[in-house]
């Protein structure tokens, strides 16, 4: 019985002990690989970025799949900015998330298969 104790104190200890780790979403942009994300409504993004200087971007290129059944879009980009986003969780849902990444691309061409736009600041808030 003593051992059975013991062992549930164990347990408890070294659960209560672990921590998980979470990496920040500004360190998963990485340049060279197709990084999937969500954003506010559950829309899916698909984010290439040529290069990474710090919070600096070059080369961006996202796919925006949007909801389930609505038009994909190209969204492009020759610069770009990870901005602090400390002060601007997501809320979706119901769920706020606080891990996410907010990018401001500068002179962004967005492009579906009915329209194609020029939009000088376009911002993204998305999360892993």
């Amino acid at each position: 019985m003593k051992n059975i104790h013991v062992i549930a104190f164990l347990l408890l200890v070294l659960c209560g002990c672990s921590k998980r780790h979470e990496i920040p979403a500004r360190n998963l942009v990485v340049a060279g690989k197709d990084i999937t994300w969500s954003g506010s409504e559950n829309e899916n993004y698909v984010l290439h970025v040529n290069k990474r200087n710090g919070d600096f971007l070059e080369g961006i290129h996202v796919i925006y799949t949007g909801h389930p059944g609505g038009p994909p879009a190209t969204i492009t980009a020759d610069k770009g900015t990870i901005m602090p986003t400390s002060d601007h969780p997501i809320s979706s849902h119901g769920v706020t998330y606080t891990n996410i990444v907010m990018i401001v691309l500068q002179n962004a061409q967005f492009q579906t298969d009915k329209e194609n736009q020029s939009i000088e600041e376009f911002t993204l808030y998305i999360r892993p």
